[in-house]
């Protein structure tokens, strides 16, 4: 039996990331690793269904307001999907939409 593995991203608005984009193909050419799409993982690898991820997004997002957020930090690992990535501080917002 195959397992699906899904994750629930929050997307920057389009400045913000075509900016974090550029920075971050300039690091995979330079690098030589993959690209990505800049994103802020609020449920990650969980193997809940479709539908039930889909009623919780619409359930957040309702509940939400946009909001902005400076980076608190640029970070690495030796982790593949976390070679690099930017750090938030938790405010208010970040947390009630994780917690959702």
């Amino acid at each position: 039996m195959t397992v699906e593995i899904r994750s629930l991203w929050l997307m920057p608005c389009p400045e913000d990331e075509a900016f974090v984009a550029s920075l971050i193909g300039e690091l995979a050419t330079r690098f030589g690793t993959p690209n990505f799409t800049p994103h802020l993982t609020l449920r990650g690898d969980t193997n809940a269904t479709f539908e039930h991820l889909h009623d919780d997004a619409r359930a957040a997002a309702a509940a939400s307001q946009p909001f902005a957020e400076p980076i608190a930090g640029i970070e690495t690992t030796q982790a593949f999907f976390r070679a690099f990535y930017l750090r938030f501080a938790v405010s208010a917002q970040l947390l009630g939409l994780k917690q959702r």
